[in-house]
């Protein structure tokens, strides 16, 4: 049976860690983006002048890609979850990297 080895740190190092946290905290560089936002399908879609049709699609070829966050969605037991909404900043960059951006 292979045991996998754990190394605890050092008793002074967690404190070191600690102390940068804090210092970090203090300093409010933890906090560098804006607020995480998430959208609906149906906003997303009005947002890139398209169908919701089309834009369910591109955002279930973006969460199985993993590269849109989503939250809600159906539950395990196949029920009818909480509304499902996608990570606005993942979209937006999917878009960029698959389509080229938002067309204004």
């Amino acid at each position: 049976m292979n045991e996998a080895t754990f190394q605890i740190p050092a008793l002074n190092q967690v404190l070191a860690d600690l102390a940068e946290i804090k210092k970090l905290l203090a300093d409010g560089k933890e906090q560098r983006s804006a607020p995480m936002k998430y959208a609906r399908c149906a906003t997303l879609a009005k947002a890139y002048d398209m169908s919701q049709r089309n834009m369910a699609y591109i955002l279930a070829r973006g969460v199985m890609a993993g590269k849109i966050k989503k939250l809600g969605g159906k539950n395990p037991d196949g029920t009818r979850g909480e509304v499902t909404t996608y990570h606005v900043a993942d979209v937006e960059a999917y878009m960029i990297e698959t389509r080229g951006g938002k067309e204004a």
